[in-house]
């Protein structure tokens, strides 16, 4: 059972960071042609790094372990500063609406950066059972 949670766990992270690397990239690319004024330029600017962010997750998870999770803080914070704006920018919601909209944001980030973190201390657990075995 316990194998299955870490395939869930880890299938997740990489699902969320997928899908937030096209939806940052790809909405991105169309909200920065069409924003006029400053606040959508940040905002849309703030969409392309989540999406840059999270392809450079992806690819330090194969390459690069160590800057996984400095890279997902990253990616963390500036998708909550995203989550936060875009009511206020592209829906013209009050500032309270955005501040919900990014603790909700910022909250599902740091179930991300709690699922790599937990998923690392089990493979360096793991590494050191087999290390004291052998």
């Amino acid at each position: 059972m316990k194998r299955f949670g870490r395939a869930v766990r880890l299938v997740a992270i990489i699902a969320l960071l997928l899908l937030t690397a096209y939806t940052g990239i790809a909405d991105g690319l169309d909200t920065l042609r069409s924003a006029s004024g400053p606040l959508e330029r940040v905002a849309a600017a703030s969409q392309l790094a989540y999406g840059a962010l999270a392809i450079a997750s992806l690819l330090a998870s194969l390459i690069l372990r160590r800057w996984v999770v400095p890279l997902l803080v990253l990616w963390g914070a500036v998708l909550t500063l995203t989550g936060g704006l875009a009511p206020v920018v592209w829906g013209e919601q009050n500032a309270l609406v955005g501040l919900l909209a990014g603790l909700c944001t910022a909250g599902i980030a740091a179930l991300a950066l709690w699922g790599c973190r937990r998923h690392n201390v089990e493979l360096a657990d793991r590494k050191r059972l087999q290390r004291n075995a052998a």
